[in-house]
C-alpha cells in the first residue's frame, strides 16, 4: 500500500487545489545560480530536502548514473535525485528531470505541422547568427524578461500599458512544470496579450536547455517546438532568441544554427541579476543604477529580467520606469530599439492545422489568410463559429485571394457537417475541436 507521501504526486495531479504538496516537499519552483559566464543563468542543482522527501519517495523505483544508469518504466520520469515517479517534482525541466532515464516534459511535443521545412530568408537590418549586446537608439532602454509566462505576467502587462511603454519577451514553452504554453489557457491569453499591446515576443526555446551541450538536430528541434507552440497561438513564430544561460557559441555549432534557422540571437548590455537575488529588490535596484550609471548620456541599454521572479518583473519595473523617465530615456523592445520593422519580427508558417491549435488561437493558414476557430462548449458555439468561417470566406473573396479562398470553403463545408452532427443544445455536452478535413488539402 503507497503511503500518503507516495500518492501525494497523483493526488495532485488530479485534485490541484485539495492535495498540494506541504511547501516543505516542493523542490519544482524554479532555481538558478550565477556561474560560467557573466549573466548567465546557471542551471542549480536540486537540494537535499531531508527525509520527509525521502521517505514520500522511498517507494519510488530508483533511476540514473548514481543508480548504476537504470531506466524509469514507460511513462515515468528521473527526478534529479534519482527516483522514478511523474507530476512536476520528476518530469519539470530545466530543474528536476533527467532526461536520459525516462520522459521528460521536454519530450512533449505541440501538436501541429512541423516547421522544419519553412522558409527561412534573411528579413531586415539586424544581423542573424551572432549575439547581439546593445541597442543602436540613442538614450533608449530595451527591457526584456525571459522564462515567461508565468503567474507575474498579467500584472507586469497591467504595470507597462499604464506607463505606455512596451517590452520584448522571451518565452519559453514548457519548462518549471507550468505547462505547454500553447495547451495552458491561461499562457494563451497572456501571450496574445502581448503581442495584441505591441510587445515582442522571442523565443527562450522549449525547455531551456544549454543549447550548447546538444546536436545540431537536438538544438532545431528545440527551436522548433518552440516555434510550433507560438505559432499555435498567435499564428506566428519570431525571429528573434535569447539562449538559455545565454550559452551558444561558434564552437559548438550553435550560432551556425541559429543562423540557419533565421534567428537573431540576444545577450545583454545589463544583467538585472535578479537570479542571484530574487527577492532582494535593493540589491536589484544597485545592480540597475550602477549600470545606468556608466551608460554614455547619449547611449542605450539592454537589460535582462526574469518573468517569473516577481520582486524583479512587478517591483524593480516600476522603478525602472520611473527613473528612466526622469532622465528623460524612452523605454521600447528590443526590435525597436535595433530600428527593426515590426515586420521582421516573426515568420508566418505555411501551413496550420485547425484540430491542433491552441484555444482560441489563428487555427486555418494558407498564403496569409487566417480563420479563428474557438473550443466549443456546446453545438451553439460550433455552428455561431462556422457562420464565422463563411463571412471570412466573404471576405477573402472580396479581397480577390482566389484559391486561398476555396481552401477555406472547404475547410467551412466540414466544419459545417461536424456542427450538425456533434454534441447537443446541453450546455455540458461539448463539440471539440477537429480538423475539419485540413490534412486532406492538397
Amino acid at each position: 500500500m503507497y503511503s500518503l507521501f507516495a500518492l501525494l504526486p497523483i493526488l495532485h495531479s488530479l485534485f490541484p487545489t485539495v492535495f498540494a504538496a506541504p511547501s516543505f516537499l516542493n523542490h519544482s519552483e524554479p532555481a538558478y545560480c550565477p556561474g560560467g559566464n557573466p549573466g548567465n543563468d546557471v542551471q542549480a542543482q536540486p537540494a537535499l530536502l531531508g527525509s520527509v522527501f525521502f521517505k514520500r519517495q522511498a517507494d519510488q523505483p530508483r533511476c540514473g548514473p548514481s543508480q548504476g544508469n537504470q531506466l524509469c518504466g514507460l511513462g515515468t520520469c528521473c527526478s534529479g535525485t534519482g527516483f522514478c515517479g511523474t507530476g512536476s517534482d520528476f518530469c519539470s525541466v530545466p530543474q528536476n528531470c533527467q532526461p536520459n532515464y525516462g520522459f521528460c516534459d521536454s519530450d512533449i511535443t505541440p501538436t501541429g505541422p512541423d516547421t522544419s521545412a519553412e522558409q527561412r530568408n534573411a528579413q531586415g537590418p539586424v544581423p542573424y547568427g551572432q549575439f547581439i549586446f546593445n541597442c543602436t537608439m540613442p538614450q533608449t532602454l530595451a527591457l526584456t524578461y525571459d522564462d515567461g509566462p508565468s503567474n507575474n505576467t498579467q500584472e507586469l502587462l497591467d504595470i507597462l500599458m499604464s506607463a505606455g511603454a512596451n517590452a520584448t519577451f522571451f518565452v519559453s514553452g514548457n519548462t518549471n512544470g507550468k505547462g505547454a504554453i500553447d495547451r495552458t489557457p491561461e499562457w494563451v491569453s497572456a501571450i496574445k496579450r502581448m503581442d495584441a499591446e505591441g510587445h515582442q515576443i522571442g523565443s527562450h526555446t522549449w525547455s531551456h536547455p544549454d543549447l550548447n551541450n546538444l546536436s545540431s538536430e537536438d538544438r532545431g528541434v528545440a527551436m522548433r517546438k518552440n516555434e510550433r507552440a507560438i505559432a499555435n497561438i498567435l499564428n506566428k513564430y519570431p525571429t528573434y532568441m535569447r539562449p538559455p544561460y545565454e550559452n551558444c557559441n561558434s564552437e559548438s555549432g550553435c550560432l551556425t544554427d541559429m543562423n540557419n534557422l533565421g534567428y537573431h540571437v540576444v545577450a545583454h548590455s545589463l544583467d538585472s541579476q535578479d537570479w542571484a537575488n530574487p527577492d532582494n529588490l535593493s540589491a536589484m535596484v544597485d545592480t540597475f543604477d550602477s549600470g545606468l550609471g556608466q551608460a554614455l548620456p547619449n547611449g542605450s541599454m539592454l537589460l535582462m529580467q526574469h518573468e517569473r521572479f516577481s520582486v524583479s518583473a512587478i517591483n524593480l519595473t516600476r522603478y525602472i520606469l520611473m527613473d528612466i523617465t526622469q532622465r528623460g530615456w524612452k523605454v521600447s523592445t528590443l526590435a525597436d530599439c535595433l530600428g527593426d520593422d515590426t515586420r521582421n519580427w516573426y515568420r508566418t508558417p505555411s501551413r496550420t492545422e485547425p484540430a491542433t491549435m491552441a484555444i482560441d488561437g489563428c487555427v486555418v493558414s494558407r498564403n496569409g489568410f487566417c480563420g479563428t476557430l474557438n473550443v466549443f462548449t456546446n453545438k451553439q458555439e460550433c455552428d455561431d463559429s462556422n457562420r464565422n468561417c463563411y463571412t471570412q470566406v466573404d471576405d477573402c473573396n472580396s479581397a480577390n485571394k482566389g484559391a486561398v479562398c476555396d481552401d477555406m470553403k472547404n475547410i467551412c463545408d466540414f466544419q459545417s457537417l461536424y456542427c450538425a452532427s456533434c454534441g447537443t443544445m446541453t450546455p455540458n455536452i461539448s463539440c471539440e475541436t477537429k480538423d475539419f478535413g485540413f490534412s486532406n488539402q492538397p
